[in-house]
């Protein structure tokens, strides 16, 4: 019992404060209803159209008649990344111009200068009716002092504070899209979908019928950078170690250079978890371990540190 509470009292001299996620309701969970067909995305609480008319779906739709349950819907056959729910979008077409946005107001608005962590994950649906097989780059946010909508929808014009360059072409799994950016201005809130024109956008079509680029999103997520605390780990002035979510559910996700391994402790010191790490971003499940705190060991190729 002595060395538990040795080791706890050590371990909390390492710690720092949690980590604040700006963006309400980032897994779609919180509903104002059920979804009860497409173009529904307001059904998730605080959520709305930013451009065209995206998608919610949420189990709690019935999987037979509207085509907007999980993990099969009209647009494809996707389990969530966590919880019941997600949304999705249109990324581009071969016929027209289309784009569809989901956004929502921040919880507070960000600070001029500040550097903001920005995560959030994507997966590309397939479906042979209406003809959706293609896959894009250029998905990302965007971040405005207003609102958008229907009726008044947010611009394509070749801007986006953060965005994937990559064509994702992934249907199986979930793929993270993560990065830093510095706040030019109080923003108060996000937007994701592609920014960009279809000239700006690069795009592989699977079959020689399909027209539509389509994806769900999922796990948003949006901090600044000093504030995460436990999810930064700084080991040189070039090279830091990212973790998050903090407080987390279902998993964790560790991006960073040098990484060697990581373990996960109890708060009585037992060891839960422990991995070889060769690549980031590195998605580790704890969805099998009970509900409280935890510390979390990442090893470097320079020293070793530990985080509640």
């Amino acid at each position: 019992m002595r060395k538990s509470l040795l080791l706890l009292f050590l371990l909390l001299l390492f710690l720092t404060g949690h980590s604040q996620n700006l963006v309400p309701n980032p897994s779609f969970e919180d509903t104002v209803a059920c979804p009860s067909g497409v173009d529904q995305v307001y059904n998730a609480t605080g959520w709305s159209a930013y451009r065209q008319s995206p998608d919610y779906f949420n189990s709690c739709a019935p999987a037979s008649s509207n085509g907007v349950s999980v993990p099969a819907n009209i647009w494809g056959f996707q389990s969530p990344s966590t919880g019941n729910a997600y949304a999705g979008f249109g990324t581009f077409s071969t016929l027209a111009s289309y784009r569809e946005y989901i956004g929502i107001q921040l919880s507070q608005p960000l600070i001029v200068g500040q550097h903001y962590f920005v995560s959030f994950f994507v997966s590309r649906a397939v479906s042979p009716n209406p003809y959706i097989n293609v896959a894009t780059n250029k998905i990302g946010i965007r971040l405005s002092m207003v609102p958008y909508s229907f009726s008044s929808p947010a611009p394509v014009d070749n801007f986006s504070h953060f965005y994937s360059d990559s064509i994702i072409t992934d249907t199986a799994n979930w793929v993270q899209i993560a990065g830093t950016f510095i706040a030019d201005s109080s923003y108060e809130y996000i937007s994701i979908g592609n920014f960009f024109n279809d000239s700006l956008t690069s795009y592989v079509s699977f079959d020689s019928v399909s027209t539509v680029s389509y994806y769900y999103v999922d796990d948003i997520y949006l901090a600044v950078d000093t504030e995460l605390g436990d999810n930064i780990l700084p080991m040189t002035k070039n090279d830091i170690v990212k973790i998050f979510p903090n407080p987390a559910k279902d998993h964790i996700t560790i991006i960073g250079d040098k990484i060697n391994k990581f373990s996960i402790y109890d708060s009585e010191g037992n060891l839960r978890i422990s991995s070889i790490i060769s690549f980031t971003p590195f998605n580790i499940n704890i969805s099998d371990l009970e509900k409280g705190m935890y510390f979390i060991s990442v090893q470097t190729e320079r020293e070793n540190i530990i985080r509640k």
